[in-house]
């Protein structure tokens, strides 16, 4: 009887140890789970971005024959990448006759973070065009291309000691909302607007949950980066 009863005592114990094993291998599934999600998402926003760029940096070289400008274009994929490479195909315009070929490709190294974990991602595009005109030359560049697009994410960045004011309309008429200080981060949820020679967005701030608009250069400073993620 005595026996019995140790044996059954130890059967529970037993039970337990394994119950709490499974359920510490359950909370590590998931945990991998959520990490891989985020990753995957990243991963997908970032590789429609890099195929967006590369569209409009074809078609537009396609449409002028200039390297010059496919440059302009592929430089966005700097904004979220260090290590970028662009392969154009043919490189010289004297190679490219109308009606022929060009390829544009992208190659970027980004780096990516999710909950405890941070990596890099190799990712590319590329994009065909046939060509429609015999080389052009510019004598001035043609504006600068919108840099950020609706569900970016963007920081803050200022001078030593001043915030960005987010007003409640666009304008520098718009009433101040609230502020953000230099490293804070937020989400594009609309824009751009351009009013009083600023380009103006709005903001999300994920800290206060306020919404308002900003704009992204202010003199010479870039008052809004593009970041991949808040992690």
């Amino acid at each position: 009887m005595l026996f019995s009863k140790r044996w059954r005592k130890m059967l529970r114990g037993t039970r337990r140890a394994q119950a709490l094993v499974e359920f510490a291998l359950v909370i590590m599934l998931l945990i991998s789970t959520l990490v891989g999600g985020v990753l995957v998402i990243q991963a997908l926003f970032l590789q429609q971005r890099l195929i967006d760029i590369v569209a409009r940096a074809a078609e537009w070289g396609a449409s002028t024959n200039n390297n010059g400008q496919i440059a302009q274009i592929v430089e966005e994929a700097r904004h979220f990448s260090d290590q970028v490479t662009v392969v154009i195909e043919p490189f010289d315009p004297k190679d490219r006759p109308i009606g022929s070929k060009l390829t544009v490709s992208i190659v970027a190294v980004i780096p990516m973070f999710g909950p405890g974990v941070a990596l890099t991602a190799q990712l590319g595009a590329s994009n065909t065009a046939l060509i429609e005109h015999n080389p052009m030359r510019f004598a001035t560049p043609p504006p600068v291309p919108i840099t950020f697009h609706v569900d970016d994410y963007v920081s803050v960045h200022t001078t030593a000691g001043e915030s960005l004011n987010v007003r409640r309309t666009p304008g520098i008429k718009g009433s101040t909302f609230f502020s953000l200080f230099n490293g804070g981060k937020a989400i594009i949820i609309d824009g751009p607007v351009e009013l009083n020679g600023l380009r103006w967005w709005k903001i999300y701030d994920l800290r206060s949950k306020l919404s308002g608009w900003c704009v992204d250069k202010a003199d010479t400073v870039d008052t809004l980066t593009y970041i991949t993620s808040f992690f």
